[in-house]
C-alpha cells in the first residue's frame, strides 16, 4: 500500500498585497503574508481534498484517490482590474531517490514540466489574469501517479 503526501504551501509575491479582510471560504490558513513595506498583514488559504473531504494542508493518502488541490487570496484594491500572471510551481521527491524533483504547470494544466529553477522559465499557469478582489486557484484535480511527497507553491506577480 502506497500513499502519497502533499503539504500545500502558498506565497505571495511583494507586487500585490492581500488585506486582512480576506476570507477564504473553506480552505486552511496556510501563512501570514505582509506587504513590502509591512503594513499590511493577511491570512493565505490553500489546501488539498481527498474524495471530496475538507481541505486540509498536509494528506497522507493512496494513489487512487481523487485530490483537488486549490488556493486563495484576496488582492489589494489597488491592484483589482490590473493585469498578472498566475504561476504555480512544485518540489517532488519521488521514492526510492530521495532527489528533489521542481516541477512547473504549464498554461492551463496542459502539461506539467520539470523546471531548472530559473525564474525566466516558469511557465505561467493562468497568464495575463484580470485581478479580482479575490483570486481562488485549482492548481489540480485528480489522482496522483507516483508515491512521494510534495510541496506546491503559488505566486501572483
Amino acid at each position: 500500500m502506497k500513499t502519497f503526501s502533499i503539504y500545500t504551501y502558498l506565497f505571495l509575491s511583494h507586487l500585490l498585497i492581500v488585506l486582512p479582510t480576506a476570507q477564504a471560504s473553506d480552505l486552511p490558513n496556510l501563512l501570514t503574508a505582509t506587504d513590502i513595506d509591512g503594513d499590511i498583514e493577511t491570512e493565505v488559504a490553500g489546501g488539498i481534498s481527498v474524495n471530496q473531504g475538507a481541505y486540509q494542508q498536509q494528506v497522507t493518502q493512496y494513489l487512487c484517490d481523487e485530490v483537488t488541490v486549490a488556493g486563495e487570496m484576496a488582492i489589494d484594491p489597488t491592484h483589482v482590474g490590473q493585469t498578472a500572471d498566475i504561476f504555480v510551481w512544485a518540489e517532488a521527491t519521488l521514492p526510492p531517490d530521495e532527489t528533489l524533483y521542481y516541477f512547473m504547470l504549464d498554461e492551463g494544466l496542459k502539461a506539467i514540466l520539470l523546471w531548472d529553477q530559473v525564474p525566466a522559465y516558469l511557465a505561467a499557469f493562468i497568464p495575463k489574469v484580470t485581478l479580482k478582489s479575490v483570486e481562488s486557484v485549482t492548481m489540480y484535480q485528480g489522482q496522483f501517479i507516483y508515491p512521494g511527497t510534495l510541496k506546491v507553491f503559488l505566486v501572483i506577480v
